[in-house]
């Protein structure tokens, strides 16, 4: 049977999403045929992006016939909401991925994965252009001078929000319920609330919130976030 992610790729009317598309798997690709077996890991901490990230690997994994099960990362921040933990978890359970969580912050938490990881070489990343800091990223770019030294694989980098909720959409794999409760980025309980710009009153004064994908203005993505944990060498980000 043909992964949704290919399906998406054949009937998709967004000729500007297919052209990402086409040329993420490649990147995937590349990256899977440059490092293999548990020389390469995808960060995944069940934010919208690596969830899009996930499933394009997993189609070409399955296209190119790679034995065995993808190594993930989750770089758990301190006071997680628990919709991510249980989506992370029914996540590995459901695609049979081979999870290792570290606490954060990212950096420390980055040189204990080495260490307990000798072998790893590469990490996938769901880190978009309009991320912070990452507007001067490439394809293939190895982290900071100071950080654990990993090549970071990036291969949506171009996709837009609004790209993210159709290929989600779409294809209609499974994504944090967060999102359909007004939230559009996710960082941690402390950092996060539901996006003021999908705020509803509804009759009798109470408030309520579109789901992610309602969200029309991309630039407003993170108005939810008050803060986040990153840096030039950021390996991860939940959103």
């Amino acid at each position: 049977m043909s992964s949704p992610v290919y399906k998406f790729l054949e009937t998709t009317a967004d000729p500007q999403l297919a052209a990402s598309l086409q040329n993420s798997i490649k990147i995937v690709e590349q990256g899977l045929k440059r490092y293999s077996g548990d020389s390469l890991m995808l960060s995944f901490n069940g934010g919208k992006d690596c969830t899009v990230l996930l499933h394009i690997i997993l189609a070409v994994w399955q296209q190119l016939g790679i034995p065995g099960s993808l190594q993930t990362v989750y770089f758990r921040p301190a006071n997680p909401f628990p919709e991510i933990e249980r989506f992370i978890a029914d996540t590995v359970d459901r695609y049979k991925l081979h999870l290792t969580t570290l606490a954060g912050p990212i950096k420390p938490a980055l040189a204990v994965l080495a260490e307990q990881n000798p072998n790893v070489q590469a990490i996938f990343l769901g880190t978009r252009r309009t991320d912070p800091f990452s507007s001067n990223l490439s394809d293939f770019q190895m982290t900071d001078p100071g950080w654990t030294q990993l090549m970071r694989i990036n291969p949506i980098l171009d996709w837009s929000y609004r790209d993210v909720w159709t290929f989600l959409r779409g294809t209609a794999v499974p994504y944090c319920s967060l999102y359909d409760q007004g939230y559009t980025s996710l960082g941690n309980q402390d950092n996060t609330k539901p996006n003021p710009s999908l705020r509803l009153t509804e009759p009798g004064g109470k408030e309520n919130y579109q789901p992610a994908w309602m969200l029309t203005d991309d630039s407003g993505e993170r108005h939810g976030r008050s803060q986040q944990e990153v840096g030039g060498g950021q390996v991860s980000t939940s959103k």
